[in-house]
């Protein structure tokens, strides 16, 4: 046999040994930890039934615990609701419309050139008025308003013929 396959038999039984020492090392540690489970476990077991009372006091506050999780998930969680919507080309008002007074959202849209203007605004039928968005040209954006519970309008005033959109949303 020459030199060149003693050398390469004897790699090969290296690496044979030493993947046997691994999977052996790995068997009696299972082994080991399955043992330290069933200790754990029996620990455990032996200091549930002590002190009685705590474990029953501990077990009516989870359920009470739990009782209010299932309240607070049975309330659906608030979502953006549509409001009002208004669109055109020219100065418009729309229909009135009720607000309770949470946070609202206003998603505006206009299209023209540089001579095209849009005045956004909502308007409270007790004459109060908030500006939404003034724009020039092609613009779109939202932006958020804090007003207070009541009856509203939407009111959109525009230069040169500007087309617009307007969607009011309320978080409910």
């Amino acid at each position: 046999m020459s030199k060149e396959i003693k050398t390469f038999l004897i790699g090969i039984g290296i690496v044979f040994a030493i993947g046997a020492v691994l999977v052996l090392g790995m068997a009696i540690g299972s082994g080991t930890n399955s043992e330290n489970q069933q200790s754990d476990s029996s620990s455990y077991e032996d200091t549930s039934t002590e002190g009685t009372e705590s474990a029953e006091s501990s077990t009516s506050s989870d359920s009470e615990t739990d009782s209010n999780q299932a309240t607070e998930a049975d309330e659906p969680a608030p979502n953006w609701q549509k409001v009002a919507s208004i669109e055109g080309n020219a100065d418009k008002k729309s229909d009135t419309f009720e607000l309770t007074g949470g946070k609202v959202k206003a998603i505006y849209q206009a299209k023209g050139n540089e001579y095209n203007d849009a005045y956004f605004n909502l308007k409270g039928i007790d004459d109060t008025s908030e500006d939404i968005a003034q724009t020039s040209g092609t613009m779109s954006d939202e932006t958020f308003l804090y007003p207070e519970a009541g009856e509203y309008y939407l009111e959109v005033n525009v230069a040169n013929n500007t087309k617009y959109e307007l969607e009011l949303l309320e978080l409910k």
